[in-house]
Parts: C-alpha cells; sequence; structure tokens
C-alpha cells in the first residue's frame, strides 16, 4: 500500500528527476504519460493527473508497471500456473481462490475502479505497456486499445496506429 511504498520512496525519488509516481513526457508528438501502479492501486493524485494529461491534444501511451486486466491476460497467468494473475482490476469474483493476503493486495478500491474505467474508455489512449509478470503478452483492452506487456529481456520495436 502507500505507506509501505512510501518508506523507500525519499530514497529512490532522489535518483530520479521527475516524480516517479506519475510524469509525462512529449516525445514526437506523442504524450507518454508514466503512472506507477506497483501495488495494483491508483491514487487519486494519478488518476487526476492522467485526466490532465489525455485533455491535451496528443495521442497517449500510458505506462505503467501492472499491467490492467483483461479475461485473456487474466487465462494466460492462469495457465502460466505461477499463481495468481498480478494483475490490475482483476473482478473479485476471479480472485475467490487467492489466498487472503493476495487477495486483499490486489483488491481494487474506488479510485482503482474508477481509473480502470477511464482508462478503457478513453479515447486519446492509443497503447498501453506495461511489465512486471516478467513475460512477454500482446493483447488489447476493452476500447480495442493495445496493451504490451515485456519480459525482463526482450527488446521489441512497436508500432501503434
Amino acid at each position: 500500500d502507500a505507506a509501505y511504498r512510501n518508506i523507500s520512496l525519499p530514497r529512490v525519488q532522489r535518483i530520479f528527476k521527475n516524480d516517479i509516481r506519475c510524469s509525462s513526457r512529449i516525445i514526437g508528438g506523442v504524450n507518454f504519460v508514466a503512472i506507477d501502479n506497483s501495488y495494483y492501486l491508483f491514487e487519486k493524485e494519478q488518476l487526476d493527473f492522467l485526466k490532465k494529461e489525455t485533455e491535451k491534444e496528443y495521442p497517449v501511451i500510458l505506462c505503467v508497471h501492472v499491467p490492467l486486466y483483461t479475461r485473456e491476460l487474466y487465462d494466460f497467468e492462469l495457465k502460466q500456473g505461477d499463481g495468481p494473475a498480478y494483475l490490475m482490476s482483476v473482478p473479485e469474483e476471479l480472485m475467490q481462490s487467492y489466498t487472503p493476503h493476495r487477495f486483499e493486495q490486489q483488491k481494487q478500491d474506488e479510485i482503482t475502479a474508477e481509473a480502470y474505467e477511464f482508462i478503457v474508455t478513453c479515447k486519446n489512449i492509443k497503447g498501453i505497456l506495461a511489465g512486471h509478470l516478467h513475460k512477454d503478452f500482446e493483447g488489447m483492452i476493452h476500447n480495442n486499445t493495445p496493451q504490451l506487456i515485456t519480459g525482463c529481456s526482450t527488446i521489441r520495436e512497436v508500432y501503434i496506429d
């Protein structure tokens, strides 16, 4: 949770020029918006930041640590046999087999649910780049926006229309 993250936040933040919880940079006419959802949650300030960034007249590539739930990605994760699907906004009915610790860790709050709904319906978000799973996966979120998850040793060139 945020309290746990805040233990190391000042030490890690000293290394970076930008706010590591949320930042953006326009490169080549595309707004790359980075949100740290490492603990499976969005905070209100992060959602407000994302909404403000998507109001700009640029297409947005959203960069997050934890991928967003889709049924296809959830099923892919379960087939890997590594335990629960470590995704943001997994529906609670699909988390019933999680241990109590993992359930509480990954259960979305109201802000995260609102962020998920905003992301999957926002027309300016043209792609999502994520990591966290240490595996390669390409899929689509609900509004036909590509979501690409990259493994630890993968280098890819990505084209998004």
